[in-house]
């Protein structure tokens, strides 16, 4: 029986593989204008990202105590930020696409709103999973949507020449399904409660997290604005 070391090394190890394949297969299937076009809608959702999650779910898996109470304040939290800014992404897309001197992308960076507020909320149930060290079902919340959605469904789908949307809508059913799965093993009793003293400990804890996020995307990932 694999331990939790193992798990973790193997879910590692299946994504970066998973990944591997799919751009592999999906860069002979689409042109590299189209993967231009998907970094550039990227970028600015992985930034929109790290400022409005505030370490939420680290806060989830670290923290010395937490309660049912503590779980939904972050969990509504989470969704009134992210929530928020996706309507400003939505709003603010024609403009992201002038930048980049592409129109069609103003329709593309609205879509990819959707996984990225199922991606932010999926980080309440991933962190109790991970404070829980339920490895096994992190590898499945992980693996198994990324699989059926980014190899599977994007690659049937670029091959019936959906170009750039068989990367959004992989994107967006892999998002919501992540969501899906990870509640559904977390196992989360959704009450509307809402402590003003945890969301007080959420953004102390989380405002020097997302400090570190920042700099460090711009130092691993800062290539695909050029690319964009």
């Amino acid at each position: 029986m694999l331990n939790n070391i193992s798990l973790q090394t193997l879910t590692v190890f299946l994504m970066s593989f998973l990944q591997l394949i799919s751009i592999v297969i999906l860069a002979r299937l689409l042109s590299p204008l189209i993967f231009g076009q998907l970094a550039a809608a990227s970028v600015v959702l992985a930034l929109a990202t790290m400022f409005s999650e505030i370490g939420i779910g680290s806060a989830i898996v670290q923290r010395k105590k937490i309660s049912l109470e503590f779980i939904n304040t972050s969990l509504i939290l989470a969704a009134i930020l992210f929530f928020s800014l996706s309507v400003l992404i939505f709003f603010s897309a024609p403009y992201i696409a002038d930048y980049n001197n592409d129109k069609s992308l103003t329709t593309v960076i609205r879509y990819l709103s959707i996984p990225f507020v199922f991606n932010g909320l999926s980080s309440i149930p991933k962190g109790l999973l991970l404070r829980n060290l339920e490895y096994k079902k992190l590898l499945y919340v992980s693996v198994i949507p990324f699989l059926i959605f980014i190899n599977l469904l994007a690659t049937i789908l670029a091959l019936y020449e959906f170009g750039i949307w068989s990367l959004v809508i992989g994107q967006i059913l892999n998002g919501v399904f992540i969501f899906i799965i990870s509640m559904y093993y977390s196992k989360i009793k959704i009450k509307p409660s809402f402590n003003y003293s945890n969301v007080k400990d959420l953004i102390h804890f989380g405002g020097g997290i997302t400090l570190s996020r920042f700099f460090n995307y711009f130092t691993v990932a800062g290539d695909k604005v050029i690319l964009g």
